[in-house]
């Protein structure tokens, strides 16, 4: 019978109603646990979540493993470069939290656009008619006739760019590898929104920097639901506290969970009340979890039951 380790308590995917073939022997473990690569040189294939600590490559080589999957898009948890030196194939499922992320950036969107942290903020301390006289003096937008750049056109920037244009904005996006696509630079200096949508890899990596912030609209808003090393953090808290940009939501860090060293711990309290952080969940809803699980696991039959190829390999 084939053996599978997951890497993720077996118990998220029961509580979503998912199980495994019968035909399969499954067990989990904590990465963190030091039996992991004595176990590891035991069974068939691996599952993990798409976030987490770094897997070192080095426990896969002395193993058999036909196929590593993981319950998300994103890879950088895994280093796929030495993995495929080591022939072992590595799977993602693109796409299946696209709904999710969509509702994620639309609804931060609207809240940063309508102020609604900085209202409540404010009411609470019993302010209620200087900031709705503030509000109204400074203007309030909504998303119709602005302009979203999105950056990154895989299956996720597509549902956002639907998300956007049910509410009449314009949208424009960069992404290399899809006609149509504008030039990065003119994504900054032209959008009032930019929602970034990039794996994190060696050319995504620090992508956005002080040039491309300071480039932006002032007052523009930046949306960051990919990975968190795709913003270079200190340039962007900078320019929040700058009052250049005109609020950011980020669910994604450099470090996750947070440092007390993090940047976002040294946005000013005005810079504050025009952000909204949220710790990596843009993604995770029931519907999502219960479609990437279903779909991984269907890759590891497919592979350790069918003798077929895996989908979705990305080295």
């Amino acid at each position: 019978m084939p053996k599978v380790l997951s890497l993720r308590p077996l118990k998220d995917f029961y509580d979503l109603g998912v199980y495994p073939s019968e035909k399969l022997f499954v067990s989990d473990l904590d990465p963190l646990h030091p039996s992991l690569g004595e176990k590891i040189s035991s069974v068939d294939a691996v599952i993990l979540p798409a976030v987490g600590i770094k897997i070192d490559s080095s426990i896969f080589e002395a193993s058999e493993i036909k196929l590593i999957q993981v319950t998300g898009a994103g890879f950088d948890r895994l280093n796929v470069v030495e993995l495929r030196a080591l022939g072992v194939p590595v799977a993602n499922i693109p796409g299946g939290s696209a709904s999710a992320v969509s509702e994620y950036v639309l609804t931060v969107t609207l809240s940063l656009l309508s102020n609604l942290s900085y209202s409540t903020s404010c009411i609470l301390q019993g302010k209620y008619s200087s900031v709705r006289q503030e509000l109204i003096s400074k203007g309030i937008n909504q998303l119709s006739g602005l302009t979203v750049g999105i950056i990154g056109y895989g299956i996720i920037g597509k549902a956002v760019k639907r998300a956007f244009e049910f509410f009449e904005a314009k949208v424009n996006f960069y992404d290399p590898r899809v006609e149509g696509s504008l030039e990065l630079p003119d994504i900054f200096s032209g959008s009032d929104i930019v929602s970034i949508h990039v794996p994190l890899n060696d050319k995504t990596r620090n992508l956005i920097g002080n040039n491309e912030l300071k480039s932006m609209k002032p007052g523009s808003l930046l949306i960051n639901a990919s990975r968190g090393g795709v913003v270079d953090e200190d340039s962007l808290v900078k320019m929040l506290n700058e009052e250049h940009l005109g609020g950011a939501a980020i669910d994604v860090f450099s470090q996750e969970p947070l440092t007390s060293q993090n940047p976002y711990l040294q946005l000013s309290e005005k810079a504050a009340q025009r952000v909204i952080l949220t710790p990596h969940v843009a993604g995770i809803s029931r519907q999502a979890w219960s479609k990437l699980f279903k779909e991984s696991w269907k890759n590891i039959e497919r592979v350790l039951l069918n003798d077929e190829f895996p989908k979705f390999v990305v080295n």
